[in-house]
């Protein structure tokens, strides 16, 4: 029974293959109904509107909008803004 300030983490299996792009949760920016990612593209950053599938704490699939080559922000992405330019490094979770 859950009361409230218990969290519950859900994990389902599916047989059916994931349709989508797997990132970081922290990657994903949520602003009332729209959901967007920060697109790392010759260095430099771009806003773009994306649909999420299943989400979790820890990842997020991104079934439109996204191709599986493209790099994302992950931190510091509240103090970005469109064109801003920044160093990427792999993301170690």
């Amino acid at each position: 029974v859950l009361t409230p300030g218990l969290e519950v983490d859900v994990h389902v299996e599916s047989e059916q293959e994931p349709v989508g792009v797997l990132v970081p949760s922290d990657a994903v920016i949520i602003e009332g109904d729209t959901a967007s990612v920060w697109v790392v593209q010759d260095g430099l950053v771009h806003k773009r509107p994306v649909r999420m599938g299943m989400q979790s704490v820890d990842q997020t699939v991104i079934v439109d909008g996204l191709r599986a080559e493209e790099p994302v922000v992950v931190r510091g992405k509240e103090q970005l803004h469109e064109g801003a330019r920044v160093k990427t490094r792999p993301h170690v979770p």
